[in-house]
């Protein structure tokens, strides 16, 4: 329901719908009223409204002035237009008032982070920081390394050791673990580790680098952390835990870690077998294995984890062939050994024997028929050495790296 200013052909002193029986004097009253009519005042009085026309005006056209007189009773359109326009009213006011609250709200949350930017943050938000970091740590939660409840299938799937966490995959390489990373929504990798009897009273847990579990101490740099389900000194299974880690190193742009945390079902071990570790060390670099005694008893965080528990796991054929190769010719240049120009019909074997309750009860007969079937064929050549006292350089002189069952 709209309300028309009355067009200029309309005969001057008429209404809209109605024509003016007013009194000369009336006209006067209204007059003055249409000049101390003002914009302002217009919308201040609010209680009702008159549409007039002057002929007298300059431009000639319509004037809306806004009266404080009241409607009649029997004006049941007028009534109906207040009560529309009033309720407009307040609906606008409303919506004035929602907006004004959720800018404040906005503008609240807008300052938190300045704040923590900021050289000299305010101190209310300085303890929302606070408040914030310190719900973060009661949300960390430390599980056991090692999960009993996989001891029937320790090595299958996400394994028994941070069972929580499934791996990652990468080309054809084995699956592994990463931390900070996407899967762990960029926390990083604690530990609670230093039990060597039982893997089940370690623990681990993941948090963020501004909100760290109580009294932790974080460890900058790259961290190689294994766990095996059988051990570091033997020198195949050694091998087999520690290829990943190569083969994850060249890959890498030869990064090199800071320090390796060894785990064998989720216990800790401080070391490796002498040959194992001076492997490592010719195709990675310096190997130092932590042993967390300097940190005192509260967890360790680490910058950056990769971490291995499937030793070779599902890495294909052609990978671990090319990893295999690698760490020979490591282990050759690290032993400063040139490749021999040889003859590719000349045999040459190398009889590598053991001490202990795996070693020949006769060795002297087994040397004796290895030799005796070497000197049946005229390029054989046959080298008996004993691993224990033999240095890792003098064995990579005469001793290819074992290779695998698979290959």
């Amino acid at each position: 329901m709209f309300l028309k200013p009355i067009s200029a052909s309309k005969p001057h002193g008429t209404l809209y719908g109605r024509r003016s029986e007013s009194t000369g004097n009336e006209r006067e009253e209204r007059g003055e009223k249409r000049k101390r009519c003002g914009r302002k005042e217009a919308i201040l009085q609010w209680a009702s409204f008159d549409v007039l026309y002057d002929s007298k005006l300059p431009c000639k056209r319509s004037v809306i002035c806004f009266s404080t007189y009241s409607f009649p009773a029997h004006s049941t359109k007028r009534s109906l237009c207040f009560v529309t326009l009033l309720l407009l009213l307040l609906f606008l006011l409303q919506i004035e008032t929602l907006k004004s609250s959720f800018s404040s709200s906005s503008l609240s949350w807008a300052l938190f982070p300045k704040a923590t930017h900021g050289n000299e943050p305010p101190c209310h938000a300085m303890e929302e920081l606070n408040l914030a970091r310190s719900r973060l740590r009661e949300l960390i939660t430390f599980l056991p390394l090692k999960d009993v409840r996989f001891a029937k299938q320790p090595m299958s799937g996400h394994t028994w050791f941070m069972s929580s966490i499934n791996d990652t995959f990468e080309d054809d390489d084995t699956q592994h673990l990463y931390f900070p990373s996407e899967t762990s929504n960029g926390r990083l990798l604690c530990l609670s580790a230093r039990d060597v009897s039982d893997g089940a009273r370690n623990s681990y847990a993941l948090a963020w680098a501004e909100a760290l579990p109580r009294n932790a101490t974080l460890l900058a740099g790259l961290t190689f952390v294994s766990d095996t389900y059988y051990d570091y000194s033997n020198l195949w299974h050694g091998v087999s835990a520690m290829v990943p880690f190569v083969s994850w190193h060249q890959r890498k742009q030869c990064v090199v870690a800071d320090r390796w945390v060894l785990f064998h079902w989720g216990e800790l071990r401080t070391r490796m077998g002498r040959w194992v570790q001076s492997l490592a060390e010719a195709a990675i670099g310096e190997v130092r294995i932590e042993d967390f005694k300097e940190y005192g008893d509260g967890p360790t965080c680490f910058e950056k984890a990769v971490v291995f528990r499937h030793n070779e796991g599902a890495m294909k054929k052609q990978r671990r062939r090319e990893v295999y190769d690698m760490m020979r010719c490591k282990a050759r240049a690290y032993c400063g050994i040139a490749a021999e120009a040889a003859d590719p019909k000349t045999i040459r074997m190398t009889l590598l024997l053991r001490l202990g309750p795996r070693s020949f009860k006769n060795e002297s007969e087994v040397i004796r028929i290895f030799r005796e079937e070497c000197e049946k064929v005229d390029v054989c050549s046959i080298k008996v050495a004993w691993a224990n006292n033999m240095t890792f350089c003098e064995q990579v002189i005469g001793l290819p790296l074992p290779s695998h069952p698979l290959l």
